[in-house]
């Protein structure tokens, strides 16, 4: 005698499941709630989803993260290149044209300006106000257009 199967019941609506118990093919939501019947399943994972992007776009639009994301990747991309910051040793060995000045290269190799300086190669937290903000808005236009 084979053993009685009962239908299963969505958690939500009661409707039949269509499916003869907790199975493989039963429907349950990732966080375990189930089983359920198609149209609640999907309507689940809607609010699943939905709360997900709620948690990306919090994260997205703080914009204190985002600017020390961008400093870092920013600072990293220029060490490969191999830039250095104020108080680090310098180890470049190239003939500059002593007229050669900017902003951005006040680093001083025997008396000639140094082409791998950056002032801003600096954590996060010593940062002058000013370039954190430049940081901050790198990306407006594109979480603007993410979040529509």
């Amino acid at each position: 005698m084979s053993p009685i199967q009962q239908e299963e019941c969505c958690v939500d609506c009661d409707a039949y499941t269509g499916r003869a118990g907790a199975s493989d093919d039963s429907l349950f939501l990732d966080d375990g709630r189930g089983p359920f019947c198609e149209l609640c399943y999907y309507r689940g994972r809607i609010e699943e989803l939905e709360k997900e992007l709620a948690r990306f776009r919090e994260k997205l639009l703080d914009k204190d993260t985002q600017g020390r994301i961008m400093h870092e990747s920013w600072t990293q991309t220029k060490r490969a290149q191999g830039f250095h910051g104020p108080r680090e040793y310098c180890n470049t060995a190239i003939e500059l044209d002593r007229g050669q000045h900017s902003e951005y290269t006040t680093c001083k190799v025997v008396g000639d300006v140094c082409p791998k300086y950056h002032r801003d190669l600096i954590p996060w937290e010593q940062l002058p106000e000013k370039q954190k903000d430049i940081n901050r808005h790198a990306f407006d236009a594109l979480i603007a257009y993410l979040t529509e």
